[in-house]
């Protein structure tokens, strides 16, 4: 199987839908030594992996700041300790209500994250594929996609993910027909 082919089975659910097109368009445009390189080059996170994160260590903004999220992740951060220090007994009124209002912000972002993570660590896999192409290729082949252009896919661009899945497909209908043959010379 051809690296580019090899590399969308194994990684197709580390990038949003709407993004495939215009990375087989890129990779299109690369020689298989330089895809190898850029596929390698590149440490994504498994989204699925960031949800579990987000759901037991989300109150604390450690999912944000594994996806590179600092801000967010600081903020999570912050209200977590207000809330761990204002459980001393000694504490004022106002520092209660700061407390308090803190555990909701917590509370809330946590809760939001929980659904949004996925679609997070998607972008950011996809920033830093596009931040990695351009370092290597001096081309910025994603730069509608991060200017929130949200027509950004083409008719060519989803021709180009047809033929991806139409491609998926037929290695799929090969690797059946292979096991099966295997099978029944197993049988004979």
């Amino acid at each position: 199987m051809e690296p580019k082919m090899s590399f969308f089975s194994q990684n197709k659910y580390y990038f949003p839908n709407d993004s495939i097109g215009a990375i087989l368009k890129a990779f299109n445009k690369l020689s298989e030594a330089n895809l190898i390189a850029l596929i390698s080059s590149c440490k994504f996170k498994n989204p699925n992996t960031m949800l579990v994160v987000s759901i037991v260590l989300g109150w604390l903004g450690i999912d944000r700041f594994m996806i590179g999220s600092i801000g967010m992740g600081i903020l999570k951060l912050l209200c977590s300790i207000i809330v761990i220090f204002a459980t001393d007994e000694n504490i004022s009124e106002n520092i209660f209500m700061l407390a308090y209002i803190a555990f909701i912000i917590r509370i809330i972002l946590w809760i939001i994250d929980i659904f949004v993570i996925k679609k997070a660590t998607r972008e950011k896999n996809l920033e830093i594929l596009a931040r990695n192409f351009k370092r290597y290729f001096n081309e910025d082949l994603f730069k509608n996609r991060f200017e929130h252009n949200e027509n950004a896919n083409t008719d060519s661009d989803n021709k180009n993910e047809n033929k991806l899945k139409e491609e998926l497909q037929k290695s799929k209908k090969e690797k059946i027909s292979e096991l099966e043959n295997k099978a029944e010379n197993n049988e004979q």
